[in-house]
This record gives structure tokens, sequence and C-alpha cells, in this order.
């Protein structure tokens, strides 16, 4: 198992698994996304302006999931992640971002926010495994959020 930084090479993977998700109702958003929009976006976010990091999940040289943190204000990420379809239920978003944490904290100090469905059990176990803490609604981290009731919200919490 490996966890390698995106590629351009990867854009097509990471805009396969984010509409499928999106399909799943999975994420937050429910609008589908057109892959030019979705290149620009990642050209600019993440190559341009890194304000987004991207992790590749690799096993055996083939991609299994991404995990994405994309700094949302000062010193404060918000992390997501996904999976291929055949690759959920084997511990697997557990294990990578265990791994992407251990990766993007290596040298610097950042406050990871997450926010989950409630309906997505799979996402809360994950994310409770990972030392991530269920914490009250806050404005501070998520801005402009809608439906907070349809939401858990977590924080991570270094051991």
């Amino acid at each position: 198992m490996k966890i390698l930084k995106a590629k351009q090479t990867d854009l097509k993977f990471l805009f396969q698994i984010y509409n499928y998700y999106i399909k799943k109702n999975l994420f937050s958003s429910s609008k589908k996304i057109k892959y030019s929009d979705h290149k620009k976006w990642f050209e600019q976010s993440y190559l341009k302006e890194k304000k987004v990091h991207i992790f590749i999940l690799k096993i055996n040289k083939i991609r299994i999931g991404y995990i994405r943190y994309e700094n949302i204000k000062k010193n404060i990420y918000e992390v997501s992640l996904a999976l291929k379809q055949d690759c959920t239920n084997l511990g697997l978003g557990t294990k990578m971002l265990n791994k992407s944490l251990k990766k993007f904290l290596v040298k610097k100090k950042f406050t990871i926010i997450s926010k989950v469905k409630k309906s997505n059990k799979k996402s809360i176990s994950c994310f409770t495994k990972n030392n991530f803490k269920k914490i009250n609604f806050k404005n501070k981290f998520f801005n402009n959020q809608k439906n907070v009731n349809n939401y858990h919200f977590f924080k991570y919490v270094d051991k």
C-alpha cells in the first residue's frame, strides 16, 4: 500500500471516482461535474495555487482511492476521501486516512476537520478510528454550510 501525491495522469481517475460518490449521494455536494470543469479546478487549485493536497492510494500499482485536504482557512484543512466501489468494506479507507495524515502533517501543525453525512456510517467509522472527534457545528471551520442537521462534524485530535 502506497500513498502518493496525485499527478496530472490521475485526473481521469479522480473525476470518475468523485462522480460515482456524487451519484451515490455520499458527498455533501450533489452536483455532478463535467470533465472540463474538473480539469480546470485541478489545474488551478491543486497544481497552481496548491490550496488542495491530493494523495492517491495504490496497491500493487493499481489506484484504489484518493484523499483530499482542502485549505479552507489559514491552517485549517477539510479532509475527504473516496475509494473505488469494489474496494470498500476492506478497511482501506481507514488505513489510507491514517497514512495520509502522517504524510500530510509531517512538518506542519494544521487543524484537520471533516463533515460527514449522518447516513454515511462507513465514513463515520473511518474518521473515529483515526482519532477524529465529533464537534458541534462551528462556523469558523465550515463556511456557508447548509443543512447542518444532516452532518456530523469532526476534528482531528493529535494523539
